[in-house]
């Protein structure tokens, strides 16, 4: 736990999604010391994809947090982590009301559809940015970058996402009914 606390008090000086990177790596940190139960592999789907947008489209396209998407993106993260963390010291107390087990493995369902078409959105302005840059090589790299992560990679990551949220959410409440 000293890990999370410690990242997300340096994490408060700095930018919003600066600190939903911070706190996503400094959850992989929890993970390897045991604070927390997570696979490593969608961890690291999660935190590879706020690095995306926070330096491969935020950083060198700022006008695209101008857009509303950039607001419904931090909105989805943040409540997403708030649900979750909030949950885990909950339950690391000895206290997990039904309601907030129940928020935590549901709201996915809807927090996850709008965090994932948020990226692809933001995405979606900085390939545009990209395209009007095409003319340097910086421009076409970043074009061709946002676009495959916008057709190719994002699609399958939300799969992957989801799935394992659905999975998790049939294992926790089967072993709920069962007490």
């Amino acid at each position: 736990m000293f890990c999370t606390l410690h990242w997300v008090c340096i994490a408060h000086f700095l930018d919003p999604s600066n600190q939903q990177l911070i706190g996503r790596s400094a959850n992989q940190t929890d993970y390897s010391t045991g604070v927390v139960r997570t696979a490593v592999f969608t961890t690291a789907i999660q935190v590879a994809s706020r690095f995306v947008l926070v330096w491969a489209v935020q950083h060198p396209f700022p006008s695209t947090c101008q857009s509303p998407i950039y607001s419904s993106m931090l909105f989805a993260w943040s409540l997403t982590e708030v649900i979750r963390y909030s949950y885990l010291a909950l339950k690391l107390s000895g206290w997990e009301p039904y309601a907030f087990f129940w928020v935590r493995y549901s709201s996915y369902r809807v927090l996850y559809p709008v965090g994932i078409l948020s990226e692809m959105g933001m995405m979606w302005l900085g390939f545009n940015e990209a395209r009007g840059q095409s003319d340097t090589q910086e421009g076409m790299l970043f074009q061709i970058f946002l676009g495959v992560c916008l057709f190719l990679i994002w699609p399958w990551g939300a799969y992957t996402m989801i799935g394992h949220m659905n999975k998790q959410r049939r294992k926790v409440m089967a072993v709920d009914k069962s007490q």
